[in-house]
């Protein structure tokens, strides 16, 4: 059974926790200097924006942290 997971979509109805993971998604975003001056005054150019994103959808699905997803497939 295979099946694609999505995220970002505004059909999301799933979340993976990612609880104790998200220092490691600020540094691994954090290290592309480039693509973030390329945002310039964009809320996005700051690699901390994945910290609430995740804090927010966590509180939603009942976790410190989370993904939301689409889920396409069995």
């Amino acid at each position: 059974m295979k099946r694609t997971l999505v995220s970002g979509s505004p059909q999301a109805h799933h979340a993976v926790d990612v609880t104790g993971y998200l220092d490691l998604a600020v540094e691994s975003l954090a290290a592309h200097d480039a693509y973030l001056k390329g945002l310039g005054d964009h809320p996005m150019a700051d690699p901390e924006f994945v910290r609430a994103m995740c804090e927010q959808t966590g509180e939603q699905a009942g976790v410190a942290a989370a993904v939301a997803i689409e889920v396409f497939g069995g």
